[in-house]
């Protein structure tokens, strides 16, 4: 049993070439990120896949790299909101929920992690973000702690300390660092924010089915 991260990076590399996007994660691994999602839907199969193996390599024992649906069945996988369940549930999987109604689905489902959003207004799609009635935080709501939740949307240096106060656990990064000229120095001013952001507080087991 390890514990995941409060802070989790969500890729999405956009027109970076390939060798770039491979320093890149070896970057952010340095760092310090212990929990990274390689979403890249943009590029092949090939290189996206390539991608998760890179990171998967390279990342602690203790860490967590999952590839984004469509993936094998058995690596860990980042299903959207509306993707089936996986046939084979050996690897641990996440999915992207927009209510504490589909948290609460997704705990039942055995999802080990889930984001949750929008928790502000997207920093990667703008125009995106809380409408009429915005999600409530997690003490104004009734959730299962047998998954970590991850605020998601609009969450940068600024916003992230925040960002865990209202998800009750963590937030994933996205937007803020990849669309940031220098995505390493974003990070760094992300997790410096975070303040011990990498430090593991929620049970987290690599083996569960």
């Amino acid at each position: 049993m390890t514990d995941l991260p409060r802070v989790m990076l969500l890729t999405d590399g956009g027109s970076r070439p390939l060798p770039e996007m491979l320093r890149l994660l070896d970057g952010a691994i340095e760092l310090g990120v212990r929990a990274l999602v390689v979403r890249e839907r943009q590029r092949p199969c090939a290189d996206r896949r390539r991608l998760f193996a890179h990171a998967a390599a390279r990342m602690p024992d203790d860490g967590l790299v999952a590839l984004a649906a469509p993936a094998p069945f058995d690596v860990p996988t980042h299903l959207r909101s509306r993707d089936p369940l996986p046939a084979d549930r050996s690897a641990p999987w996440g999915r992207s929920c927009h209510s504490w109604a589909e948290v609460g689905t997704a705990a039942d489902d055995g999802a080990t992690w889930v984001t949750l959003s929008p928790f502000a207004e997207s920093l990667s799609k703008p125009g995106h973000g809380p409408g009429a009635t915005p999600l409530l935080p997690a003490s104004a709501c009734a959730r299962s702690a047998a998954v970590a939740v991850y605020a998601l949307a609009g969450i940068d240096a600024s916003t992230i300390f925040g960002a865990m106060r209202w998800s009750g656990f963590g937030a994933a990064v996205h937007g803020a660092v990849w669309g940031a000229p220098d995505p390493l120095e974003a990070l760094v001013a992300v997790l410096a924010a975070a303040g011990d952001g990498g430090t593991r507080t929620h049970p987290y087991d690599p083996m569960k089915e």
